[in-house]
């Protein structure tokens, strides 16, 4: 689709190289040589390191058997009236959905207006659907297993509703300034 950026000709969606050359600040370096050379004394330091921890017999936490590394397992450090109060802070907070608590946010602010149809630019009529769609993203679950969670809405009413409304544009219009 033309205008969309979620499946957009990904040549529209990457810097050129002449930008990327002359940008001062990249995360890495341009040329890859130069990072993989500075991860590999990175790694031969701290193996050395390592080393000397290990001839001293200081590893913290571990030891070295066998030319193997143990690492002992970490113990929690919760003290034992810690349970009590969660459970206590749980009991005192009302039972609410939270698709219901976004409801109550969308009337406030009105997000979803955001998500607006593909074609016909209206937006979308199913605000429990499309909190479902949004809560599936923000939680990295999935439309199956949130279709699963609900029961409200089915896995193709979901997809349907990420189709034509949930894109990235919208995310953007989306969120607070």
């Amino acid at each position: 689709m033309a205008h969309s950026r979620r499946y957009g000709d990904l040549k529209e969606a990457l810097v050129p190289v002449e930008i990327a050359r002359v940008t001062p600040r990249l995360a890495m370096p341009f040329e890859p040589e130069t990072w993989l050379a500075d991860r590999k004394a990175r790694m031969a330091d701290a193996a050395h390191r390592l080393a000397r921890s290990a001839k001293a017999g200081a590893i913290p936490g571990g030891s070295i058997e066998d030319g193997t590394l143990k690492i002992d397992r970490l113990t929690a450090a919760v003290p034992e009236e810690a349970d009590a109060l969660v459970l206590d802070l749980y009991r005192r907070l009302p039972e609410v959905r939270v698709t219901d608590l976004l409801l109550e946010v969308d009337d406030e602010i009105g997000f979803t207006e955001a998500f607006t149809h593909l074609r016909t630019g209206v937006p979308c009529k199913d605000r429990i659907g499309l909190l479902n769609v949004l809560l599936s993203e923000g939680l990295n679950l999935g439309l199956s297993k949130m279709a699963g969670a609900t029961n409200t809405h089915d896995f193709f009413q979901l997809s349907r509703l990420s189709r034509w409304h949930v894109e990235s544009e919208a995310m953007a219009r989306a969120r607070p300034r």
